[in-house]
């Protein structure tokens, strides 16, 4: 019979062995001190010689019973030695452990893998829960846009979206400073590009605060600097900047028109294709300049300026006006009264350019989609 092959028979016959082996020690040593102590009583309490021959006698044959009973156990144990070999009972007791481990191993790994199969639909759950949420703040941000969106175009403003920027031709080449007399004296670049044509179309910039009386200053920043760079000259269009010396477009306001007119009859400009443009300071004078010659230009785009007239002064002129995010005074002084002016019958957009401040706004000059909007004008 193969043992290992069943381990609670292996373990009673290991226990069975465990008590005959202490018995086959314990039961002759218990027998022999009987058996003395019997024959000690006898000799001590001087019984007749007939009475001590019969307890030697007893323990003679208590002690020929403790050596079998120590002796014949152990033979029977030797003899069955091939059958319950301690080697072999350990071995299987060994086996036996080894089994129970690999089914404890067994179980831990099924549990395990089913915490795993736990834990991954939870997180599955938790993804998607997640992802629908997701999709929701995306949904209802979406319909923020389209409501803000619909609120733009209700009064005019929406958000600057970029074009391609102008690649640059002929640095410097057919830029000039000039001056200008008429009913005042006043000084201003002029960019008349390579391959301009016969009637082109003119486009007329108006600095800020921090150019007043200072050609060179002009060239350090915003249009002026991009018409030198070159941006400028790949359009059919002539460009002038002048510079206010007393720092007022509005008290400069006459001879920079007598200054258009000039430009106009001496380069054939298209009349129907002359442009105001303007930032901060600038900004504020190209709207004066529209407000007070109402019809003249065919676009005007002020940037970071102030439309201060009456709104029915802009209607006549499709203006682009372009503020930085960053810029919160202008965006004030331009939201209601662009409204005013659309509500008038004017047409005007109010785009404000992300993460522009009142400096950097000025880089929608380079790109190609401004020039060219106020060009299709």
């Amino acid at each position: 019979m193969d043992f290992c092959t069943n381990p609670s028979v292996l373990q009673l016959i290991y226990l069975l062995k465990i008590v005959i082996r202490i018995m086959v020690i314990l039961l002759p040593i218990l027998i022999i001190i009987k058996s003395a102590m019997d024959t000690y009583k006898a000799v001590v309490s001087n019984k007749p010689q007939d009475e001590l021959k019969e307890n030697f006698k007893k323990l003679a044959k208590r002690i020929a019973a403790a050596i079998i009973i120590f002796f014949i156990p152990t033979i029977v144990s030797y003899a069955a030695s091939e059958y319950l070999d301690e080697a072999d009972i350990a071995a299987c007791f060994t086996n036996a452990n080894l089994e129970k481990i690999e089914e404890l191993k067994e179980q831990k790994e099924e549990e395990r893998l089913e915490q795993v199969e736990q834990e991954k639909e939870e997180l599955d759950q938790a993804v998607q829960e997640n992802y629908q949420e997701q999709q929701e703040a995306i949904q209802e941000k979406e319909e923020e846009e389209q409501q803000q969106q619909q609120q733009n175009q209700n009064n005019g403003s929406g958000t600057y979206t970029p074009g391609s920027e102008s690649m640059p031709v002929s640095p410097a080449e057919g830029m000039n400073a000039k001056t200008f007399n008429g009913s005042k004296s006043i000084n201003y670049w002029e960019l008349v590009p390579p391959n301009v044509s016969s009637n082109p179309a003119l486009i007329v910039f108006l600095h800020g605060s921090g150019e007043c009386g200072s050609m060179n200053s002009m060239t350090g920043v915003s249009f002026p600097k991009f018409m030198k760079e070159g941006y400028m000259s790949s359009y059919d269009a002539i460009f002038l900047a002048p510079n206010s010396a007393g720092c007022s477009w509005t008290n400069d306001s006459t001879v920079v028109k007598e200054l258009i007119d000039d430009t106009v009859a001496r380069y054939n400009v298209n009349p129907n294709k002359i442009i105001i443009t303007g930032h901060s300071l600038g900004g504020n004078g190209a709207y004066h300049m529209v407000a007070k010659y109402p019809g003249f230009f065919s676009a005007a785009v002020p940037v970071s300026g102030c439309p201060y007239d009456n709104a029915s002064a802009y209607t006549s002129t499709p203006i682009r006006s372009y503020i930085g995010s960053q810029e919160g005074g202008y965006r004030s002084c331009n939201v209601n009264k662009v409204s005013e002016i659309n509500n008038a019958g004017g047409n005007v957009e109010f785009i404000e350019v992300p993460n522009a401040s009142h400096s950097s706004v000025v880089d929608i000059y380079k790109d190609s989609e401004v020039i060219n909007w106020m060009l299709k004008q």
